[in-house]
């Protein structure tokens, strides 16, 4: 598994230096991160590997000259936590060249719909998923409308290693 992750990892590096590269981002002054690593879960099994697949990731983006908000990756993340690194992250995008948020941990679907599971989280029904959840759709929102030129939203869960979810390419009218 480590094997595995430490490839897609290689290639998520090669592509995001790529888009470094490129001429409309070649001078990108501000690069933004959320790095989030949900590992120890107090009502759900926990997973060995969240925590060290965000320290490698954030380790990476720091290295690409990405600002990391909290300084690194956060690590089991409660409800509140969670929230709080998201408004951070809100606040960094303004102004933002290229924004990437990652997640590894649980997830959960339901009503068509994507949330990521803080470490608190309890959700024995529907409505406990959409109260103790983080919905997927809000920060994609958020991404969207901080009008970033690029935008990665990379997503691991015990049953997908990483979905690319997202790549948005936001071209100024000329």
């Amino acid at each position: 598994m480590a094997g595995r992750v430490a490839v897609i990892l290689r290639a998520i590096t090669a592509a995001l230096a790529l888009f470094v590269a490129m001429g409309s981002v070649a001078h990108a002054e501000k690069r933004v991160a959320l790095v989030i690593g949900n590992s120890a879960y107090t009502h759900a099994r926990a997973l060995p590997n969240p925590d060290n697949d965000a320290k490698l990731m954030s380790d990476t983006l720091l290295s690409l000259g990405f600002f990391v908000v909290g300084g690194g990756a956060r690590l089991d993340l409660d409800k509140a936590g969670f929230g709080a690194a998201l408004k951070e992250f809100k606040k960094e995008l303004a102004g933002a060249d290229v924004a990437l948020f990652y997640y590894a941990g649980h997830g959960v679907e339901t009503h068509g719909l994507n949330y990521l599971v803080p470490t608190d989280a309890n959700p024995a029904n529907d409505g406990d998923v959409l109260a103790q959840g983080i919905g997927l759709a809000g920060i994609l929102d958020d991404l969207d409308k901080a009008n970033v030129k690029i935008n990665l939203l990379l997503v691991s869960t015990p049953a997908v290693t990483i979905r690319f979810l997202t790549a948005c390419l936001w071209q100024a009218p000329t």
